[in-house]
């Protein structure tokens, strides 16, 4: 793909969007008659140098895999407990499971949080009423949102299924799917449940009825997606470096890349702004990139200074000026000027290069918080690049983590196996 770092005018992007649908004609644009639609090894070192590396097998990859792993969680929680064993539990609650917490959501009017973990189960607490209940399935909770009039509940599993749940716990609806499910979101104008999983499909219910309206297929694993901010489109990422625009109405999808034809970048994150028609998108390579929805093409790349590290996760802000920020494996929050694509500063989150997991700019406010492997969370100012407050109570790394600004809390999910509640 051709590096782009050309001046765009972001303040036009920017502009206010004018159309405003309702409720029930953003839903009807969708085909609500249910059709569903299908648009279409490694090596270890060995010692002897005199012989040839020994090739490994699937399951003998799967457990030196496994070791490293261990190996790095092991000396991650050693330096944890070094450094802040007896720093105060700041959590305002905290939720026990049996396995890590690998996503957490909160709701839009702040008064639900809720956490999917590796046990199987997912949890839902009322911060109004200090109460919660956990249910727990046949595999992994994977990814869970709650609808924007915080009402429902959707719990995405690695069983091939979507719960769509009310607020008392009860089930409205059980969506099955072919394959394991990576993400969820509800429409963010109604009750439209869109989830992509890992055969390439990604699939839209009604979640007042439970009646499937489509399913849009790429035959690639998708990882992650965004509905654009005026909810006409569907902006998914996929493990071949590719980005697909989608229509709902039309079945039909935009296709960019991140990369040549014949290699293949993971995309793993993605994320779009209120009033704006360009959005950001994060890669293995390291590198951001942006684009446009409206017209489907990737408009500049912000070219990391280490791209032998995955970004994480990614966010926008309009300031004085249109400023982008990346969340990597190194440790490193970038912030891009959006104008000309430069890094105008890298903010350490962890010296010890534990991987930030999470970022979350606050919209029009010179203030990002960032999460990481290394259990803390930080907020910055970006005014003085200072971290203005940290705050920590988790055991282990922090996994998943989402910010309700506007109530000032946070949510966040650990390998301790719990889920936090922090106030900011």
């Amino acid at each position: 793909m051709e590096n782009n770092n050309n001046h765009i005018n972001m303040d036009e992007e920017f502009d206010e969007l004018n159309e405003e649908d309702s409720q029930e004609e953003i839903i009807d644009d969708i085909n609500q008659e249910g059709i569903i639609i299908d648009k279409k090894d490694g090596e270890e070192e060995n010692n002897d140098m005199s012989e040839e590396p020994k090739e490994l097998n699937e399951e003998e990859l799967a457990q030196l895999d496994e070791q490293e792993m261990m190996e790095e969680s092991s000396r991650r929680v050693k330096t944890i407990t070094t450094k802040y064993g007896n720093d105060v539990d700041q959590r305002k609650v905290k939720i026990d499971f049996n396995d890590g917490v690998i996503c957490v959501a909160i709701s839009s009017d702040g008064k639900f949080i809720a956490g999917g973990s590796c046990d199987n189960s997912y949890s839902v607490y009322s911060i109004e009423h200090n109460m919660s209940y956990k249910k727990t399935y046949e595999n992994t909770i994977s990814s869970l949102a709650f609808s924007h009039d915080s009402t429902l509940l959707a719990v995405a599993s690695y069983d091939a299924t979507i719960r769509i749940i009310d607020i008392t716990g009860n089930i409205k609806h059980s969506l099955d799917g072919y394959d394991e499910f990576e993400w969820v979101q509800f429409h963010p104008m109604g009750h439209v449940v869109i989830a992509g999983s890992v055969d390439g499909a990604i699939w839209l219910w009604n979640g007042d009825n439970g009646k499937l309206i489509t399913t849009l297929n790429s035959g690639i694993p998708t990882t992650t997606g965004r509905v654009t901010p005026d909810g006409k489109q569907i902006v998914a990422g996929y493990q071949d470096g590719s980005i697909r625009i989608w229509s709902p109405k039309t079945q039909e999808s935009i296709k960019m890349s991140v990369c040549q034809p014949n290699e293949s970048v993971e995309i793993t994150s993605i994320e779009m702004i209120p009033t704006s028609k360009i959005g950001i998108i994060g890669a293995a390579d390291g590198n951001c990139y942006l684009f446009n929805s409206e017209l489907g093409k990737i408009c500049a790349t912000l070219k990391s200074d280490n791209e032998d590290t995955s970004v994480e996760s990614v966010g926008m802000n309009k300031l004085h000026s249109n400023f982008a920020f990346s969340g990597s494996l190194d440790g490193i929050v970038r912030m891009y000027d959006m104008d000309n694509g430069q890094i105008v500063h890298e903010f350490i989150h962890s010296e010890d290069h534990f991987s930030v997991t999470k970022i979350s700019p606050l919209q029009g406010q010179y203030v990002l918080a960032s999460f990481g492997m290394d259990s803390r969370i930080k907020l910055w100012d970006l005014r003085t690049k200072n971290c203005i407050k940290e705050m920590g109570g988790h055991q282990d790394g922090i996994i998943c983590a989402e910010v309700n600004w506007d109530k000032k809390l946070i949510v966040t999910g650990s390998e301790d196996n719990t889920m936090g509640l922090f106030v900011l």
